[in-house]
Parts: C-alpha cells; sequence; structure tokens
C-alpha cells in the first residue's frame, strides 16, 4: 500500500507506445501508476498492478512500461506509483514488503 508522487521535472508525453518506465530493485513486485497535471490531483489511473520484472541489457533494475494513452492522458507532469503487491512479499520472494523502486524514466516529455 506504500506509494510516491514525484515531480517529473517536464511534461510527459502521450506518444508512440510506452511513456513512463519504472524500475525497481527486486524480482516481479508489481506496482501501480497513476498521472496528473496536478501534485495535488486529481490522478488518473494508468495501469494496475503491473509486474515490474523485465530486465534491459545493461541495466541492474527490473523495469515495467506504462502508456498514457491507458489514462486516457495527452500528457501529465506528476507520477503517483503506488505497491500493487496485494500479498506483500509473495511476488517478490523478498523478506522486506512491497515494491522497491529505484527510479522512474519520462521516456517521452516534453520540457
Amino acid at each position: 500500500g506504500g506509494w510516491v508522487t514525484v515531480d517529473m521535472g517536464a511534461v510527459v508525453i502521450n506518444g508512440a507506445g510506452a511513456d513512463v518506465r519504472v524500475y525497481q530493485a527486486t524480482s516481479n513486485e508489481p506496482v501501480t501508476l497513476y498521472a496528473s497535471g496536478s501534485p495535488a490531483g486529481p490522478f488518473t489511473l494508468i495501469g494496475l498492478r503491473e509486474p515490474c520484472g523485465r530486465r534491459g541489457a545493461g541495466t541492474f533494475s527490473n523495469f515495467c512500461e506504462f502508456d498514457l494513452a491507458a489514462g486516457p492522458l495527452a500528457e501529465a507532469r506528476y507520477l503517483k506509483v503506488e505497491d500493487g503487491e496485494i500479498y506483500p512479499c509473495l511476488a517478490g520472494d523478498t523478506l522486506t514488503e512491497g515494491a522497491d523502486i529505484d527510479a522512474i524514466q519520462a521516456l517521452n516529455y516534453r520540457p
């Protein structure tokens, strides 16, 4: 149930394909992503309990990707990432609860 809201420092825009990538340290713990134009919201659901277990070449962390079109949103500056595990420790097979967020990357953005 933990979450973090981040100011991306730029406007994330709905471009071709995925617009946001969330990195986390553990195996495949799911996360939920919300997006908004304001830090206080309202926030729009972009993806619900997406498994973050993909690993790219040359990356230490696992990741999952989200498309603002799922909202559907044209743009957002603030992203809220929420732990998506219903049963803590189950998906990640870890001793600690919840997702371990390393970074949130805008793949399509406007400064």
